[in-house]
């Protein structure tokens, strides 16, 4: 099983009834760097309904932890853009930059697209 689908399998507990997962995304705290293997890091799960933000594990990415955050799910995350890894702000906390990598781009792209169509809570 990839890492996508055991987040997504771990993401389940928190979702309300009837909600979809239309996307996960891992992220970090902070940018990346030589201390990079020990910042925060955190799981953006986008669904039909609303973009949860949650603690994730420190060595293992698949694990969702509690609901820091829940944003409204008009919200857009990307455009994308980086060598590296891409730097989003969360709207109402501009100052907490999430640092996504690279490889999550097209993860980004399909919750930008999805958002779309999702079902208004």
């Amino acid at each position: 099983m990839g890492l996508r689908a055991k987040i997504r399998q771990n993401a389940a507990p928190l979702l309300a009834a009837g909600e979809q997962i239309q996307a996960v995304i891992p992220a970090q705290l902070g940018q990346p760097g030589p201390w990079a293997g020990l910042s925060h890091k955190l799981v953006l799960i986008a669904t039909d309904h609303r973009i949860l933000v949650c603690e994730g594990a420190w060595l293992k990415r698949s694990v969702v932890g509690k609901l820091l955050h829940e944003l409204p799910r008009d919200t857009e995350i990307g455009p994308a853009h980086g060598y590296w890894g891409y730097e989003y702000h969360v709207p109402d906390r501009p100052s907490t930059p999430i640092w996504i990598p690279r490889q999550f781009f097209k993860d980004i792209a399909r919750a930008d697209q999805m958002r779309l169509s999702a079902t208004p809570s």
